[in-house]
């Protein structure tokens, strides 16, 4: 569900980025931000789930604590580089750049197993 939702997250913003001359059409924009917080809100559960999966029962609220941390990091960059990012590359670009990169991410949630540490560990999986 993650990289299904990873996946339209950047379809969403390609798709944005491609389309300028649609930018002043109230419709396109209204039908971005809606295709963009569905798949944003379906991302965050999705990793909530993962993250909460991958997590040793032992440790688990400490574990998915710093999972939360990270992701909060990432929002924080994100947004701190967001402006010096378009004034660099331009609004287009930026847009371009994120569908790209979340479509990347995919590559890094493939060989993640939510079962291999109660494996290793002897627990059993969830």
């Amino acid at each position: 569900m993650v990289a299904i939702a990873s996946v339209g997250l950047g379809i969403v913003f390609l798709v944005f980025a491609l389309n300028e001359a649609y930018w002043p059409d109230k419709t396109f924009i209204l039908g971005y931000m809606c295709a963009r917080e569905v798949c944003y809100g379906t991302l965050s559960a999705a990793l909530f789930a993962l993250l909460m999966g991958v997590s040793w029962p032992v440790v688990a609220a400490s574990q998915f604590t710093a999972y939360m941390a990270l992701l909060n990091l990432g929002r924080t960059l994100g947004s701190k580089l967001a402006g010096p990012l378009t004034d660099s590359l331009g609004t287009s670009g930026t847009f371009l750049t994120l569908g790209i990169w979340q479509l990347v991410v995919i590559a890094l949630l493939l060989p993640i197993d939510p079962n291999q540490n109660r494996r290793e560990l002897g627990e059993e999986p969830v």
